[in-house]
Parts: C-alpha cells; sequence; structure tokens
C-alpha cells in the first residue's frame, strides 16, 4: 500500500549522506509511495532532486556543529533548531494518517523529536561511525525512545546502539551505488609516459573529519620518491569555508601549488575517477564512505585509512592499500608503496569484482522498501 513519506537530508551539499537520502527518496518514489525530501537550504541537490522529479521543501536546519559556535551563533542556531522541530510537526500532522519520516541523519535530532511528536514512524538512517563515548550513548538512548526503525551502513557503526536499541530494529544496508558507477564507460586506466606525475584523486568534503590536510602533509616526502598531482574535487560546508582557506594556506606553506588542484564540486565525478591514478581518502572518521565505494566500482585503485567499516571492503594489496587515520608518516608510506606497486590495476580489478557482488541495486532496493511497507 502507498505510504506518505518525509525524508530529511542535513546538508544540500552532494556529500555521501545527503545523496543517499536522495537515492532512498527516487526508489521509494518509484515504488509508488508519495515522498517529499527536505533540506536546510536551496541549491546542489535540491536541484537534482528536483530534475528527478522528486518533490522538495526547506526545513530551517543549518548543517553546522552547535558546539563549535560563537555564543550568539549558538542563539541563531538554537532558535533554528526550535523551528525546525516546529516546521516538521506542522508538515507531518498534514501529512495524513501513519505517515513515515526518513531521518537522514543521526545528527538531525531535532527532525526525529518533531516527527515523533507528529505520530509519524521515524526510520533513523545513521552513516557515521559514532565512537562509544558517554555522550553519544546519551544520544543512542535519545534515538532509541523516539525512533521506530534504525538503518546502518556497516555492523560497526551499530556497535554504540547495541544494548539500547532491540536488534529487532536495526538493519544493516549498505549504501546504494548509482549505475553510472558499477557500469562506467569502458575506457582504459591511464597510462602515464615514464617519469609522467600520476595523479592522486580526493572527493569528497574539505572538512577536519576527511583528513584532507594529512593528505597535504604527507605529499612532500611522497613528491621526493614519485612525481603526482593532487587533484581536490569537493567543497568546505562550513559558511564561508574557513577549513579550505587553512588547506590552501598549507599548500602554500608546503610549496606545493603547482602540485595541488582545488576542483570545487564536481558532478563528473565517474570521469574524474576513471582518469585518476589513484583514489585517496584519508578521513579520521568513516562509516562505510560511498566515495570509496564508487572509486572501488570504477576500478581506481584506492588507498584509505582504516577507520569505520572500511577494512570490510579494503584489505592491504588485496583490494587496496589501508592506513592508520591521523598519521602523516604512515600515509606517506602507504601512497610510495601503492605507487611503487607493478600493476595496481589488478588489485582495482578485484575490488570492483567485490563491490560488483556486495552492492547490488536491487537487494539493497528490496531491503529499503521492507523498511517503510
Amino acid at each position: 500500500m502507498p505510504r506518505t513519506i518525509r525524508l530529511y537530508a542535513h546538508d544540500v551539499e552532494p556529500s555521501g549522506a545527503p545523496r543517499v537520502t536522495l537515492d532512498v527518496a527516487r526508489v521509494l518514489q518509484q515504488a509508488g509511495h508519495e515522498v517529499q525530501l527536505y533540506f536546510p537550504k536551496r541549491g546542489g541537490l535540491e536541484e537534482q532532486a528536483l530534475e528527478l522529479g522528486v518533490p522538495t521543501g526547506l526545513i530551517p536546519n543549518p548543517p553546522e556543529s552547535f558546539r563549535s559556535a560563537t555564543w550568539s551563533r549558538k542563539l541563531q542556531l538554537l532558535g533554528c533548531r526550535v523551528r525546525t522541530i516546529i516546521t516538521v510537526y506542522s508538515e507531518l500532522r498534514k501529512a495524513g494518517k501513519h505517515p513515515v519520516a526518513w531521518v537522514g541523519s543521526s545528527v538531525l535530532p531535532e527532525v526525529a523529536l518533531g516527527a515523533w511528536l507528529a505520530g509519524a514512524r521515524v526510520v533513523l538512517h545513521v552513516h557515521e561511525d559514532l565512537p562509544i563515548t558517554r555522550s553519544n550513548r546519551i544520544k543512542a538512548r535519545f534515538f532509541s525512545a523516539i525512533c521506530h526503525e534504525f538503518v546502518f551502513v556497516t555492523r560497526r557503526s551499530t556497535r554504540c546502539f547495541r544494548g539500547i536499541v532491540p536488534s529487532s530494529r536495526i538493519h544493516v544496508v549498505p549504501n546504494r551505488v548509482e549505475a553510472q558507477f558499477l557500469n562506467p564507460s569502458g575506457g582504459a586506466r591511464p597510462r602515464r609516459s615514464a617519469g609522467a606525475p600520476r595523479m592522486l584523486l580526493f572527493v569528497g568534503f574539505l572538512s577536519h573529519r576527511k583528513g584532507v590536510d594529512l593528505l597535504l602533509k604527507a605529499l612532500p616526502a611522497v613528491i621526493r620518491e614519485h612525481p603526482v598531482t593532487l587533484q581536490l574535487a569537493g567543497s568546505d560546508p562550513l559558511p564561508g569555508a574557513p577549513f579550505e582557506a587553512e588547506l590552501r594556506s598549507l599548500v602554500r606553506e608546503l610549496k606545493l601549488e603547482g602540485c595541488v588542484e582545488f576542483l570545487g564540486y564536481r558532478s563528473d565525478t565517474r570521469e574524474l575517477l576513471e582518469a585518476a591514478d589513484f583514489f585517496v581518502l584519508p578521513s579520521r572518521n568513516e562509516s562505510l564512505p560511498l566515495s570509496l565505494v564508487e572509486a572501488m566500482a570504477v576500478g581506481c585503485p584506492a588507498i584509505a585509512t582504516d577507520v569505520g567499516g572500511i577494512r570490510d571492503i579494503l584489505k592491504s594489496e588485496k583490494t587496496g592499500w589501508l592506513c592508520s587515520p591521523d598519521s602523516v608518516e604512515e600515509l606517506s608510506a602507504v601512497l610510495i608503496k601503492a605507487l611503487n606497486h607493478p600493476h595496481p590495476e589488478l588489485i582495482a580489478q578485484k575490488a570492483r569484482r567485490l563491490i560488483l557482488r556486495q552492492f547490488q541495486p536491487e537487494r539493497i532496493d528490496s531491503a529499503l522498501l521492507q523498511l517503510v511497507e
């Protein structure tokens, strides 16, 4: 039976979790459900949603950290949070009987609260790998009291919720990979002439969590061994782009101006991955990043830090290369090891076969539909 479903993305920028929320909306709409997808502001993914025929709306919920804000900004953000609760409550009360609220991230507690107050069935989609801390356990108890179902992208990311949320309400569903990555153009991998720089590619938010600063600091040691260039495809999600400004300053400090290119947000991720020699994801914290899965699906050799559920798909020198998080020295060493490998394309082919086997869209779509039907 068709359901009324409201989905809430924590950002309008095309990072992993918001993109997955849009994809879930599209899957549910194609199955005949009446869906509407809410963003905190206009632009980016909202435009993509409208192009796909997914109706959108706005909630006053800026994607900013409350903890790191100034006191004046804290008051503004608190007002936004309260308005978000009221907006979500009001919209769901108008949505008819027994609506479903699909909350696209654990950073949206006010959305979940507004939906619960409205009497909706609340599905929380947890994309983050929350460490087991006192504050996170309190957060898990809060969500357990107001949410009906929990979706995680890896088994590891359920750990903070275990013992708090009944196992019957926990569902592990990997992120759905778009067909364009599962069926790339088929062009040959790049073959650089002897001595030509090889291209490293990062795709994602320019944020502290993604560890781009570590990658820049690792580059000088790599360049002494191999000529490389680095492309950074992504934007800083915070107003004023303060972390991107720090990264640009770091590039100047390390004298990497001729080696590093800031691409900004790019919609042609597949083409970038097909042109790159290696994909690098030096994150300090992840669950199971969609950008890594897409790189492996395309057949781009991947290097990533051993955080979250990454080791479930990335095995060192079997399907890619792993290194410890927050270690510039180890990241440099692993990059050099990967660049020294005589046949990285063979490792990338194994990785691609793994992704095609584990991330079948039909199976993932079925699991998503069962949650609302």
